[in-house]
């Protein structure tokens, strides 16, 4: 069981966090997100580093019940490079972490060995389960619409 403010996940802001002690290994996470669109289900979150040889990086998937009590499930997870780098040294990619468990977890850390991790993420969830609209009561106002729209090269519809 780890201490974890619940409260203050719920209002944290997506920002760079490191994954290692030294700033210059310069490796950092974003934010997470919930991926259930294929078979298999994924906490994906958004990073960059290395682009050679990345290192070996673990999730620590957090899960709370009705108590707030935080119970947490170390897995291994995996880098997907985000075709976008053109040879550079580093590039952003993604960290997949996959679960095994059926409750969505409600945050992630990424570490690279066992032990306490420097980052905190929120997994942002964006479920819609049965939703019904009428096209005709949809905001008329510009400011009260957002689109998502999918870049060209990748699965990314979050």
């Amino acid at each position: 069981v780890h201490n974890i403010d619940i409260q203050n996940l719920e209002h944290l802001k997506d920002h760079w966090q490191y994954v290692y002690d030294d700033p210059q290994s310069k490796f950092l996470v974003f934010s997470a997100y919930y991926d259930d669109r294929k078979e298999e289900r994924f906490v994906r979150v958004i990073a960059a580093g290395k682009t050679k040889k990345p290192q070996k990086v673990l999730c620590r998937l957090y899960y709370h019940d009705s108590n707030k009590t935080i119970q947490s499930r170390l897995v291994e997870g995996s880098h997907v490079l985000i075709q976008e780098n053109w040879n550079l040294p580093y590039s952003a990619r993604y960290v997949l972490c996959p679960i095994y468990e059926e409750q969505i977890p409600h945050a992630v850390g990424i570490l690279s060995d066992v032990g306490n991790s420097l980052n905190i993420l929120k997994v942002t969830t964006n479920i819609v389960r049965n939703a019904s609209w009428n096209v005709y009561q949809l905001p008329t106002a510009v400011e009260d619409i957002a689109v998502c729209v999918k870049p060209f090269y990748d699965e990314y519809n979050i």
